[in-house]
């Protein structure tokens, strides 16, 4: 199973924990704000908590999520 959740970043955790692989929806917002704000703290935030049981994806056929991403 591999769900595709549009959710706050939380809800894909708990797949993950559950044993599930989920899609990586936050990486393509943290990835435009280190390009933009020439920062790349929250990537790298990003990246170390981020589950290796995921799909990560930079686009998709519905664009880049924003609500994925909210709050981190």
């Amino acid at each position: 199973m591999l769900p595709e959740i549009h959710e706050h970043y939380s809800y894909n955790k708990k797949i993950v924990e559950k044993g599930y692989f989920s899609y990586d929806f936050v990486l393509p917002i943290v990835v435009l704000h280190a390009l933009y704000s020439h920062q790349g703290d929250a990537l790298v935030s990003w990246l170390n908590q981020a589950s290796m049981h995921q799909f990560t994806t930079l686009d998709t056929h519905d664009g880049i999520g924003v609500v994925d991403g909210k709050g981190f």
